[in-house]
């Protein structure tokens, strides 16, 4: 089976960074579309049908693009624009679904705010121990977390366009891949770290004073409640109360 090369995952990952800049009202993503498919478009003799077909209403996700983007060059290369545009139309205009559902879910409800809440912590711990100056830290910080965060997005693309590229109609059923479930999975469980991390400091911080011990104890009961779906707050509670027996013992 053909598949994409390097060159031209790397090329379709640079084009749909921009792929926002010309939003619109009527077609949303749609020319952003359009100008990271026209090098595979624009030598086409169907290039008047092509633009039509690729350039239509599609909205989602933009690092989700990715898997729309493989799917449509697929489809393309079959010469599904031209035996079935009518079909083709209502296959890109059902991808706005799963696309903007399953990356928002992902990265704006996880991944980012994770991150975000990563650094806070970071920045904290900093101000108490005070490893390396303010400024220091801030910009280390910034620089960790633009790296952190833009990585596993570039991986994610790389991978969505061989998946979708090989899947090609069949893209549609993007909620039921395993790979993003266990991917969801795993952030929700970075996300519960971090928040078991930030409570568990605060709270030894506010009613108990730092100490190695205090902390373990309190993000390990914090982190295990809130994977059993327990709220934050009853879960913060807890953990102050197991610190406060650990804390008679040490």
């Amino acid at each position: 089976m053909k598949r994409l090369k390097s060159s031209e995952k790397l090329r379709l990952i640079w084009r749909s960074l921009w792929i926002q800049v010309l939003l619109n009202y009527k077609t949303m993503q749609g020319a952003g579309y359009l100008h990271i498919l026209w090098p595979w478009v624009k030598d086409s003799e169907h290039r008047a049908n092509r633009v039509r077909r690729v350039s239509g209403f599609l909205n989602g996700h933009p690092v989700f693009s990715a898997f729309a983007l493989g799917a449509m060059l697929k489809r393309l290369s079959d010469g599904d624009a031209e035996s079935e545009p009518e079909e083709f139309d209502r296959w890109r205009d059902s991808l706005a679904g799963p696309l903007g559902m399953v990356g928002d879910s992902l990265i704006w409800e996880r991944w980012k705010p994770a991150l975000l809440a990563l650094g806070v912590f970071l920045i904290s711990f900093n101000i108490l121990f005070n490893v390396v100056t303010s400024d220091v830290a801030l910009l280390l910080v910034l620089l960790s977390l633009i790296i952190l965060y833009n990585i596993p997005l570039f991986a994610l693309r790389w991978w969505a366009l061989d998946e979708s590229y090989e899947k090609g109609k069949a893209v549609l059923s993007l909620g039921g891949y395993p790979a993003l479930h266990s991917l969801q999975i795993g952030l929700d469980r970075f996300a519960a770290a971090v928040a078991a991390c930030i409570a568990a400091f605060a709270l030894l911080l506010v009613f108990l004073g730092f100490s190695w011990i205090g902390f373990s104890v309190s993000f390990v009961i914090t982190f295990a409640l809130m994977q059993a779906r327990v709220s934050v707050a009853v879960s913060v509670l807890l953990a102050l109360l197991a610190s406060l027996i650990v804390s008679f013992f040490i």
